[in-house]
């Protein structure tokens, strides 16, 4: 009897994960913001209200924003005296210079690089992109796009991304 009762409460999970992720794909869809901590610069703020469930939306941090702002103008162009810098060298300068992440750690060239690879800053939020447990790459069709205020141009993204790609280690060999 207990394994019956088990095998049905398997599949009574089963059916309510398949309802939750599909109405959180719909939710984003709809531009609202599903939870978790918003990408660096942005802060979530509430955008409508259904009966009692508050919907959210991002909103731009201008003081974030600014320092997401410089990281891809050192990316490009550098500080002004030694050209474009790699993603090495912009963790070192921003903890040289005291810039410290939204929980006040310092910055790691893998904070960095997914912040200069995420497209919500250029106005593209994305969802679905991960499994949550196994937190492996889903397929690009099963990511779910919505607009999004941006903090840099879609150009300079594009920018960046182009930079990004020439120097990947694996497609490029280092000097």
């Amino acid at each position: 009897m207990r394994q019956v009762i088990a095998l049905f409460d398997e599949y009574q999970s089963k059916e309510n994960a398949k309802h939750v992720i599909r109405s959180m794909k719909e939710n984003a869809r709809q531009g609202f913001w599903n939870g978790s901590r918003p990408p660096l610069g942005y802060s979530s703020v509430e955008a409508e209200r259904r009966g009692a469930r508050v919907k959210k939306k991002l909103a731009v941090d201008p003081v974030e924003a600014e320092i997401v702002r410089l990281i891809f103008r050192l990316f490009l162009e550098g500080d002004g005296g030694s050209g474009p810098k790699g993603l090495k060298a912009i963790a070192s300068w921003l903890n040289e210079r005291g810039y410290t992440t939204r929980t006040g750690g310092r910055w790691g060239t893998g904070r960095i690089h997914s912040l200069l690879s995420n497209p919500v800053y250029a106005g593209r939020q994305r969802f679905n992109v991960k499994d949550s447990r196994t937190y492996r790459l889903k397929a690009a069709s099963e990511h779910v796009y919505c607009d999004a205020p941006a903090i840099i141009g879609n150009d300079l993204f594009d920018r960046v991304q182009a930079l990004m790609k020439s120097r990947n280690p694996r497609v490029n060999p280092p000097r």
